[in-house]
């Protein structure tokens, strides 16, 4: 499980941009894209502001209208994913 006081660091090498509600990250290693949906281009781009995990959560929630175990399943799944593919890291302090 994912501790919600972490708080997640973008790849300062990611290249991205967004397009509507969507947000596109090019892997610059592997030179993969990485397509973001409304929720998870919000959460990429909270994370520039060096917010720890639980606040992103409630804004989540508060943001979309939705409980918490269904935003919080949804944030870990991404994070997760994110973490796996190199283009953000966690960590205690921001």
């Amino acid at each position: 499980m994912i501790s919600l006081e972490k708080y997640i660091i973008r790849d300062s090498e990611a290249i991205w941009r967004m397009l509507d509600d969507e947000a596109f990250i090019i892997d610059r290693a592997g030179g993969e894209i990485f397509a973001l949906n409304k929720t998870a281009a919000y959460i990429w781009e909270m994370a520039e502001e060096n917010i720890a995990i639980s606040k992103i959560l409630k804004s989540i929630c508060n943001r979309f209208d939705i409980d918490e175990k269904t935003a919080l399943d949804d944030i870990t799944e991404l994070i997760s994913e994110m973490l796996e593919k190199q283009i953000i890291s966690l960590n205690d302090q921001p």
